[in-house]
């Protein structure tokens, strides 16, 4: 096997790992945004009104976190796949 018909291997592998933890990271964050859809602390209590809008908070940016983690994962996946493709191509060119 030519250098670059591996390098290109390790680029595909590197786009499906990439692929499947975007795909993880979204069940991750659609977990998140449903842990806690109501106050559990207490309907008319002060302090479990405050917790539960800090919670919500807390929540909504964990779930931006793990959105953009995702984001960028499905970005790695198709740039790798590009490296493939331009490897492939370099490889082809040179046994001309």
């Amino acid at each position: 096997m030519s250098e670059l018909r591996y390098l290109r291997e390790v680029w595909l592998k590197r786009a499906e790992v990439a692929k499947e933890c975007a795909g993880e990271l979204r069940g991750l964050r659609n977990r998140l945004e449903a842990t806690v859809t109501r106050n559990y602390f207490g309907a008319g209590c002060i302090e479990g009104a405050a917790m539960f809008i800090g919670l919500q908070a807390l929540i909504k940016e964990g779930a931006e976190e793990l959105g953009a983690a995702r984001d960028s994962a499905q970005h790695l996946s198709a740039t790798s796949e590009l490296a493939a493709t331009a490897i492939e191509s370099a490889d082809a060119d040179s046994s001309r």
